[in-house]
């Protein structure tokens, strides 16, 4: 099942993708913690919730081997900006 992914600047919490492989090659990418920023709501709630989902779509292995896990971390205004330049 494939999420519509929904990066906003005007969304004050980002969901991002922690462990794995994580490439910076792409300079569009917003990081935080070694993370990528997937994802992005205007609630706490709803970032928890879709957090949950996505962790449980995590193999075992790709989080005992990898430390792969979805988390949602606030996004500071420096942050929107890079997000309003960035992901459009």
């Amino acid at each position: 099942m494939k999420e519509d992914v929904d990066i906003n600047p005007q969304h004050t919490i980002g969901v991002f993708l922690l462990g794995g492989y994580v490439s910076q090659d792409n300079p569009k990418w917003l990081y935080k913690k070694n993370g990528r920023l997937v994802q992005t709501f205007d609630t706490t709630e709803l970032a928890k919730e879709f957090t949950m989902r996505m962790n449980k779509l995590i193999s075992p292995g790709e989080k005992k081997y990898y430390g792969m896990k979805y988390t949602v971390i606030p996004l500071t205004d420096k942050d929107k900006i890079f997000i309003e330049q960035n992901y459009k």
